[in-house]
């Protein structure tokens, strides 16, 4: 019992950023074997690709849902016609400001200044 916790204790406390070299995942392989015997590995090999199968396609099932409701209400495309508007109406401005402060600066300079 003691060599299992020195094992798994530390794989128990990874990090996200920390990865699993070669010689542990033989070590994990190793032990699962005596524990659950070799008759037993296949079986459960499946019931974890079945399970993370069924994992995936209800998130994506999810995440179907969400934007088949976002598409629906048009609230992304509204959003983003907005978005649009707010961009010309700044342009507008802008140019308007930048047109003034090119007249008041010939204005001053009595003539046109050279601009690049």
């Amino acid at each position: 019992m003691i060599f299992l916790n020195k094992i798994f204790l530390p794989l128990l406390k990874l990090k996200s950023k920390q990865k699993v070299n070669f010689s542990e995942i033989i070590i994990i392989i190793l032990v699962a074997v005596l524990i659950f015997g070799p008759d037993k590995i296949p079986g459960i090999a499946r019931g974890l690709g079945q399970g993370f199968r069924a994992m995936k396609n209800a998130t994506d099932d999810i995440k179907r849902e969400i934007m088949s409701q976002i598409d629906e209400s048009g609230s992304v495309k509204e959003i983003q016609e907005e978005i649009q508007q707010a961009k010309k109406s700044m342009e507008e401005v802008t140019g308007e400001a930048s047109q003034n402060l090119n007249t008041l600066v010939d204005d001053t300079f009595e003539g046109s200044v050279k601009r690049s």
